[in-house]
């Protein structure tokens, strides 16, 4: 998929998956966007392990990283919501994506307010 959106920025880009679990993976992100291609990463926390990490420290080195460097945030905790308020209300400058849209070929993010996280739902911007 990666080579696709390199081959055709103008109707593709990625959302790539990052493993937060892993040590070497701190190491990824200042340059996870020189990727061509990258827009941003996906993070799905759904099985019981994954959902932990949102409580058990194992996340959290993550979020101020990806502020600073920039990269766009799709999050996935289905029942789980409080904890992406928390991230967005810490982390203002945090780009957090509840999904991404496709429309006449080219890759669209639909983008919330991290200032205006007194919601679960969260404003488009």
């Amino acid at each position: 998929m990666l080579e696709a959106a390199r081959l055709h920025p103008d109707h593709l880009a990625v959302m790539g998956r990052f493993a937060l679990e892993l040590p070497e993976s701190r190491n990824k992100v200042a340059t996870w966007k020189q990727q061509p291609g990258m827009l941003g990463v996906r993070l799905i926390f759904v099985l019981p392990h994954q959902r932990a990490w949102l409580s058990d420290g194992t996340a959290d080195w993550f979020w101020p990283a990806a502020e600073r460097e920039g990269i766009g945030v799709m999050i996935y905790v289905p029942g789980n919501l409080p904890p992406v308020k928390e991230i967005a209300e810490r982390y203002p400058g945090l780009s957090l994506s509840s999904s991404i849209w496709v429309a006449r070929g080219a890759a669209k993010t639909k983008r919330h307010s991290p200032t205006s996280a007194n919601s679960v739902n969260l404003p488009v911007s």
